[in-house]
Order: C-alpha cells, then sequence, then structure tokens
C-alpha cells in the first residue's frame, strides 16, 4: 500500500484541528465578537477569529474531535486557540509573540465569550518555546498509534511529508523526555507523565522500518513508465531510559542503476546475440563446407539455362522474321498474321 502526497491530512489531530477551523464559525456570537473588535482595532482579523472561537465554545458537546486525555476537549481548544494566535497575530523575528493586547482582552472579555463557562482561558502558553513544545507533543500523543501502525506495516510507503511529520514529533519527544528526567516540573513535563500513564503509550517508541518514495522523482518516472526509486527509513526501539530513536536514511541509488540496467541490457543482449550468431554460423558453413561449390555450380547452372533459352526464343523470331519478309516481297497486298509460338 503507497501513500500519498497528502497522507499526513488523515492523522487525527490535523482532522481535529480542521474541523475545529472550519465547522463551527457560523455558531459564533456576532455581538460579542463585534464587540471584541472594537477593542482590537488594529488587528483586522480578530473577529474572523472571535467567530470561531465563541462558535467552538457555543458548540463544545457537540464537538466532533476525540481529545488525547479524559475526554478534556478544553486542552485541544488551547492548543487551537494559541496556534491561531501565532501564526496570525504574532510579530516577526526569531521570537515571536503575541501582542499584549490581545491577551489582555481575551482574558477581559473570556466570560462573555464563553457564556457557559465551558473552558477557562490560559495566558501561560504565551511563550512560543513552551508552546511548540506543548503541542507537538500533544499532537503526537493523539497520532501515535496511527504512525506507529502505519510505519510497522512493511507495505506501506511513506510520503517525505509524513516522515518529516514523524521526526518533529520524536525530536520533541527525545528532547522532553531529557529535560523532565531532570526533575524539571513544567506543563509539558506533566503532559508526558499523563500520556505514558496510557494504555500502550508507555514509550512513544516506533519500531521497523517505512519505505517512501520521493515525490519528484516519483513523478518524473511515471511519465518515462519507470518504478520510482526508494529510500528506507529505519527506526530503533528505545526504552523509557532516554536513547533517541528516529528514521535512518540509505540513498537507492544503486539499486536505481541496477534498475536502469535491468531495462536497457537484456534488451541489447537479446537482439544482438542471435544476430551475431546467425551470421557466424552462415559464415563457417559457406567457408569450410561444400555448400560453397553447391551454390556456385547451383546459380551457373541456372545461368546458363536462362542463356540457353533466350537464344533459341531469338532464333525463333528471326526465323519468322525472315518467312514474313519473303512473303511480303511475293506479294505486296498479302497481309498476312504469323502468331509468334
Amino acid at each position: 500500500m503507497e501513500g500519498t502526497v497528502d497522507d499526513v491530512s488523515y492523522l487525527p489531530s490535523v482532522i481535529y484541528y480542521n474541523r475545529l477551523d472550519n465547522w463551527y464559525h457560523s455558531y459564533g456570537d456576532v455581538t460579542e465578537c463585534n464587540k471584541f473588535q472594537s477593542k482590537l482595532q488594529n488587528f483586522q482579523k480578530i473577529k474572523k477569529f472571535c467567530m470561531k472561537l465563541t462558535g467552538i465554545l457555543n458548540s463544545y458537546d457537540q464537538l466532533n474531535i476525540t481529545p488525547l486525555i479524559n475526554n478534556d476537549k478544553c486542552a485541544m481548544i488551547k492548543l487551537w486557540i494559541y496556534d491561531h494566535l501565532y501564526s496570525e497575530f504574532s510579530s516577526s523575528g526569531p521570537y515571536k509573540n503575541i501582542p499584549a493586547d490581545i491577551i489582555s482582552k481575551l482574558l477581559e472579555s473570556w466570560n462573555e465569550l464563553d457564556k457557559e463557562s465551558k473552558c477557562g482561558f490560559d495566558p501561560n502558553l504565551n511563550l512560543e518555546s513552551n508552546f511548540n513544545k506543548m503541542k507537538l507533543l500533544y499532537d503526537y500523543g493523539l497520532d501515535y498509534n496511527t504512525i506507529k501502525s502505519k510505519i510497522e506495516d512493511p507495505t506501506f510507503q511513506c510520503s517525505e511529508s509524513y516522515v518529516e511529520k514523524f521526526n518533529k514529533y520524536n525530536e520533541n519527544y527525545e528532547r522532553i523526555k531529557r529535560e523532565c528526567s531532570n526533575g524539571i516540573f513544567t506543563a509539558y513535563c506533566t503532559l508526558l507523565q499523563n500520556i505514558h500513564s496510557m494504555a500502550n503509550m508507555g514509550s512513544l517508541s516506533v519500531v521497523k522500518f517505512c519505505k517512501t518514495k520521493d515525490t519528484s522523482s516519483r513523478t518524473r518516472e511515471d511519465g518515462d513508465g519507470h518504478s520510482a526509486d526508494h529510500r528506507t527509513l529505519q527506526s530503533q526501539q528505545k526504552g523509557l531510559e532516554g536513547t533517541e530513536n528516529g528514521f535512518s536514511r540509505s540513498e537507492g541509488k544503486s539499486s536505481f542503476q541496477e534498475d536502469s540496467l535491468n531495462h536497457g541490457s537484456p534488451i541489447f543482449v537479446a537482439t544482438i546475440f542471435p544476430l551475431l550468431g546467425s551470421l557466424l554460423i552462415i559464415f563457417f558453413v559457406y567457408k569450410f563446407t561444400p555448400f560453397k561449390s553447391w551454390l556456385t555450380s547451383r546459380l551457373m547452372k541456372n545461368k546458363m539455362s536462362q542463356l540457353n533459352i533466350n537464344e533459341e526464343m531469338q532464333e525463333t523470331l528471326d526465323y519468322e522474321f525472315d518467312h514474313y519478309e519473303n512473303n511480303a516481297h511475293m506479294d505486296l497486298h498479302d497481309i498476312s498474321y504469323h502468331p509468334l509460338q
């Protein structure tokens, strides 16, 4: 089974965030979002964000998502909120910061935006590095079983984006394990403990291998009718003590060259060898057997026979012509017909 270019879009985390982003804005609170926009007039997209947020909060009980831990939908909603704030409103530069005005106005207006008090707003994720660690770890927990089943399936071929997604998850997971093993207490360390306490999640390790195809070379080779070059990414199983696991790549150049030779060489050999063999057999038969003498005598005999036939035909024609002329001199008015036999 071959992975598609967009196989990342089938991961649970991607599906759930897309639903939060696109399914509930029509249930938003227009009145409250107009008020919220008036407080943040310098941010033109803030009303659109507010409509999505209030639509999610108003539809809390009907949200079609499956949270990672204890059916806590708020945890995922908070990550969705900060993901939007960082991507749409944060300052540019090496370190992104969400404008303080937005954070303060969200805190100030939260009770109006979340009238049924479904979730609380968490201002502590307003540090990009901590937020990225938290979200990657949470999403890895959501996607772990799906990724594990695909990667350990020897018939599944991952896309490059699928492998990149896993590598980001894995690097973040190993980094957090090292930090938290030193007794550091953070929100993401607590999340790691909660994930490890879940069934079959004692270690987010992946075993065996996953083959991957480079999509650009695959497109070129599909046009030529050739099979694509494979690259194998392997992941070593690790324990809870902290050794890193990941994919190790090995380029498939030699297999591609061998595949090219296998396509071209048999055709050339199958064509040229029988031809050379036939020519050699004819040469030896003609040169070293009585075939040459027999062929020469046969050709000469045919030639002499043809000459004799031509001479006999010429003599017949001459005789008939002479006979015709003699009759013509005897009677100029005599018209005769003499068939040539």
